[in-house]
């Protein structure tokens, strides 16, 4: 089966195409290598670059999948940039007139919200930042940004 044909009965099954590959949850051990097995969550770690099993012995495993962690780094960051926002929103009562999150920063003057609400997010800007310039130094395409966070590359 190709990678083509697999997407294709992924999307007709509406089953993500890991789970064709890699029953999670259903058996308890795959044949990844002839005669190595993993469980199907360990496997599918190994297939995408997340983790690397007991059984595979090669030291350099772990640089060739520097491009999934920092794509993953980067993708946590800029979810954490997100909730960030959604905070200091919230905490400022503009969603939905909901009460604050953080009960310790009610009592603050909303400058003080605001102030720190702009540090958490510039904090996780400055993250992102340093993400992306890591993938840029090993010669990779950052991912797209959101459009609130695309000024972040003209810095």
């Amino acid at each position: 089966m190709t990678r083509e044909e697999l997407f294709i009965l992924s999307h007709a099954l509406r089953v993500p195409a890991v789970l064709l590959m890699f029953p999670i949850g259903d058996d308890t051990e795959i044949e990844v290598l002839p005669g190595k097995a993993a469980t199907p969550w360990e496997a599918a770690k190994w297939f995408t670059g997340e983790a690397q099993p007991s059984w595979f012995e090669d030291l350099l495993w772990g640089n060739s999948a520097i491009p999934v962690r920092l794509f993953r780094r980067h993708e946590h960051q800029v979810a954490e940039w997100g909730r960030a926002s959604t905070l200091v929103k919230v905490m400022a009562g503009g969603i939905g007139g909901r009460p604050p999150m953080i009960p310790e920063l009610e009592d603050l003057p909303e400058e003080s919200q605001a102030k720190w609400g702009d540090r958490l997010r510039g904090f996780y800007e400055q993250q992102i930042q340093v993400t992306r310039r890591e993938i840029r130094g090993h010669g990779l395409q950052p991912p797209r940004l959101p459009v609130d966070l695309a000024h972040l590359d003209s810095v």
